[in-house]
């Protein structure tokens, strides 16, 4: 099979380019029709829920402690009140998914499931002070980014977009390794852990950052750090981490292909010269349940090709 490559020489103009990121690949993988309406003829509402906005704030609030933790020191990061922080986030986030719907910002924030999530952040919090150190260390690692971002041309003259949580490189080794933070309920069951749309993203990640910074492939690793909202277990003899690690395959074969994917995304959804291909009948509609039961066009009228038989 003839190996692919997206990169691309950068075009010297004066367009503005279009991009393409991985949940924009996987929405199209989902469904090429629900990428039409959303991203060709934006008519998506783009509005979050309560838990996007808990996803989004302790993003930034483990962020902010590993920012002070690497470029300061230990001591310092300690003394930040990352339960006000969180919650501070929370707000802002809040107000900003609400504005999108014209609405005052106070339905989510004084929402019980506000509360309940916000709680819930804290024993995330508490478990990471108490752990740190088993996933991030001063003295072996060395913090090279926080929220990088790729934006790398590809075919087409659209460019791959996407923002990197955490880069660390191994002090000793010299191996850099690409951390997605990710929230969950209650961590990831076996088929979350081999959902293609899942593993895709840090592959991606990994192919463009290598690109970016002229790193080999093999010296690149990647993690999903899963922060769990609950680990209770009824059946179970032993204490479950908040904190749990998922290592996808990551090989070059493995990302030749994810690019496989993009690639064709790409060709479908653009045309030789870097604009959106508008023609509905281009981009056909995936009936499904995984595609369509949380879609925001389902029953509207801009789709009716789903109906779910029997919705309890």
């Amino acid at each position: 099979m003839e190996k692919i490559n997206l990169i691309t020489e950068e075009i010297d103009d004066d367009r503005k380019y279009l991009h393409i990121s991985n949940s924009q690949v996987t929405t199209y993988m989902g469904c090429p029709y629900h990428y039409y309406l959303q991203k060709v003829k934006k008519l998506g509402t783009g509005s979050g829920s309560i838990f996007t906005v808990f996803g989004t704030a302790m993003h930034k609030t483990i962020q902010e402690y590993l920012r002070v933790m690497f470029g300061e020191s230990v001591k310092k990061a300690n003394t930040i009140d990352l339960p006000t922080l969180l919650k501070k986030s929370m707000i802002k986030e809040c107000i900003k998914e609400e504005k999108k719907i014209k609405d005052s910002g106070k339905a989510l924030i004084m929402s019980d499931d506000f509360r309940d999530i916000y709680y819930d952040g804290i024993e995330i919090i508490n478990f990471f002070l108490k752990k740190r150190g088993k996933y991030f260390n001063t003295r072996k690692h060395e913090l090279l980014s926080i929220e990088e971002e790729l934006y790398i041309p590809t075919i087409n003259g659209i460019k791959f977009k996407g923002f990197i949580d955490v880069v660390i490189k191994d002090k000793l080794t010299g191996r850099i390794n690409l951390i997605d933070l990710k929230t969950s309920y209650s961590g990831w069951n076996d088929k979350k852990r081999k959902d293609v749309k899942v593993r895709m993203q840090l592959n991606l990640y990994k192919y463009f950052y290598s690109a970016k910074h002229n790193i080999p492939l093999d010296m690149i690793d990647t993690e999903f750090l899963i922060l769990k909202r609950k680990v209770y277990d009824e059946n179970c003899d032993w204490t479950i981490p908040r904190m749990q690690k998922f290592i996808p395959p990551s090989s070059e074969r493995t990302i030749q292909k994810y690019l496989a994917i993009c690639k064709d995304a790409i060709e479908n959804i653009f045309t030789e010269n870097g604009k959106y291909i508008n023609d509905a009948n281009k981009y056909p509609k995936q009936k499904s349940v995984d595609s369509c039961k949380y879609c925001e066009f389902k029953g509207t009228k801009h789709c009716d090709q789903w109906r779910l038989k029997k919705e309890k």
